[in-house]
Parts: C-alpha cells; sequence; structure tokens
C-alpha cells in the first residue's frame, strides 16, 4: 500500500527468488517512493473469483512468507481471497514497530478493501495468531467485519509476560494490546482457536476472553496444538467450518461476480532491495512473496 496525501494504493509483485530480482525483472521505471510509505502484503486468491476475503495477521518471530503455506490452503478450502498484513521492522517492512503503527496500517488495509475494491464490510473475515491477534482484535471492535477469527490469542502482551517471566518481572514489560479490554466492545461472531499444549500463551487466555466478548463467541481447544504447531485440518478448517455453520455465515459468491485488481498493485517500491529482508528469510533462500498477487 501507499500512502499520500490524497490516496491510499496497494504495490505487488510476484518475486522470485531473493528481493533483489525486483530491480533485475522490472523492464519499466518506477515512481519513487519511500519504502516507510507501503504496507507490504502477501495476497492470495482462490481459482474462482469470491465476493469474501480474509485479512490475516502473523505471529511474532516470523513474516508473512512464513504463512504461505496455511493461507494457501485457507484459500483451496474456502475459496475466498486472503490478504497477509506486514508489520513494521518485519521481513521488507522498513521502520519501526509500534502498537499505533500497527493498527494504523490494519485499519488502512480495511479501508482500502472497502473503499477502493468494493468488498462489504460483512464480508470481510479477520484473522489473527498469536501477536496478530492484537490488530485483528482492533478491527473488529472498531470496523464490525463479518467475523473474527483469532489462533492462539492473548488478554494482553504483560499477562504473557507475567506467565512466563513471572508477575515480577513482568513489571518491565510494557502493556500492549490488551485484547481484554476490546473483547467487551467487540460485537462480531467470534472463533477462538487455542492449543491445550500451548506453553507461551496458555489456553487460559482464550477462556477469560469468551468470558468478556461482547458477541456470539465459540472456544476450540484443541488437545494436541501448541504455540507454534497445528493441524491444518483438524485444528483450523474443521472449527472453521463448524463455526460458520453454527453463525450461518455463508460464504456463496453470486455467479459471474469478478473483482478488479488494478495493474499497478503489481508495482514493487524501485528502493526495495534484500537488505530490507528480515533475517529469517535470507537464511532460508526462499522466494519472499510480499507484495505478491498470486497469478495463474
Amino acid at each position: 500500500f501507499f500512502n499520500d496525501t490524497a490516496t491510499t494504493e496497494i504495490y505487488t509483485e510476484q518475486i522470485v527468488g531473493s528481493v533483489r530480482c525486483v530491480q533485475e525483472t522490472v523492464s519499466e521505471p518506477f515512481e519513487k517512493f519511500e519504502i516507510d510509505y507501503h504496507i507490504p502484503c502477501l495476497f492470495v486468491q482462490p481459482q474462482i473469483p469470491s465476493e469474501h476475503i480474509l485479512i490475516f495477521f502473523h505471529g511474532n518471530g516470523e513474516d508473512v512468507n512464513y504463512s504461505r503455506h496455511l493461507l494457501e490452503e485457507v484459500v483451496k478450502q474456502l475459496n475466498i481471497y486472503v490478504l497477509a498484513v506486514e508489520y513494521p521492522g518485519y521481513g521488507v517492512y522498513v521502520g519501526e514497530i509500534s502498537e499505533q503503527r500497527v493498527c494504523q496500517d490494519a485499519e488502512t488495509v480495511f479501508e482500502y478493501l472497502v473503499n477502493r475494491l468494493g468488498f462489504e464490510k460483512e464480508k470481510i473475515l479477520i484473522m489473527g495468531r498469536s501477536i496478530g491477534t492484537g490488530p485483528a482484535t482492533h478491527l473488529a471492535r472498531h470496523k464490525d467485519p463479518g467475523c473474527l477469527i483469532l489462533i492462539s490469542p492473548f488478554t494482553s502482551i504483560k499477562e504473557v509476560a507475567k506467565d512466563v517471566v513471572g508477575s515480577l518481572l513482568s513489571y518491565l514489560v510494557k502493556d500492549k494490546f490488551r485484547n481484554i479490554d476490546l473483547f467487551e466492545l467487540v460485537r462480531v461472531p467470534t472463533l477462538l482457536i487455542h492449543g491445550k499444549q500451548d506453553k507461551l500463551i496458555t489456553y487460559q487466555h482464550s477462556v477469560k476472553l469468551k468470558e468478556k466478548c461482547g458477541a456470539y463467541c465459540l472456544l476450540h481447544l484443541s488437545e494436541d496444538m501448541t504455540h507454534s504447531e497445528l493441524d491444518i485440518d483438524n485444528d483450523l478448517l474443521a472449527p472453521l467450518w463448524n463455526f460458520f455453520m453454527k453463525i450461518q455465515y455463508s460464504l456463496t459468491t453470486e455467479k459471474g461476480y469478478v473483482i478488479e485488481i488494478p495493474k499497478k498493485l503489481f508495482e514493487p517500491p524501485l528502493n526495495l532491495s534484500l537488505i530490507h529482508i528480515s533475517e529469517p528469510t535470507r537464511l532460508l533462500s526462499i522466494s519472499y512473496a510480499v507484495f505478491c498477487l498470486k497469478k495463474k
């Protein structure tokens, strides 16, 4: 996404091998944009156009590319669009991360989908995992999407720290993303998915959130799921279909529906370079799919 004084746009590109090849594969010159004014995203589209789109916020210690396999399975099984949003300081997104900036970016993405691409708010699903449940809950509270799906959510960062390092040391941790305070103001159907084997964010966090939720809230506890490992079919897709059935949420799309994706969404910032890739991605030497509109 690009922010200027007048408008907000998406910039996407299929990047192969590494981000360095952006300069090598693009023949036409681009306008010069500061990387700080872009919100890198991973965009995956289904085989058949859909009226629904899921905005995904990934966990800590990873970037959007790490979620590609999971999201491609979601697209394949649900036949909906998925847009995974990067955080400042992660992947190729240069900048300092803060709660305010992450939430502002989340709102920018949501408003772009509604006001520029024409998605109805009720047909936008919000999903967050781990730290990503913070911006996901923020959007659900302030934008009233179709539904909210949280994987391994927390009540607040300070409470997570308290569980890990104890009450005394947790006082040194700034209290960010207080989901517990927002949850009673959430007015959309909510699904909480948590593993009983999660040692980082215990499932009691989800239990407390369910008690506070201001709307219908379904809690799914998985016996074998940990914080970082989940079975896509049993721990995610099956609970999702059960949730949709209970809230009578339909993913059907009117025959002949087509969404127009502007061509300029494929234009990456000129000053993107290999140095902007996060360390985990560099070490794996994988294709980084940021600015990626999945092509047939």
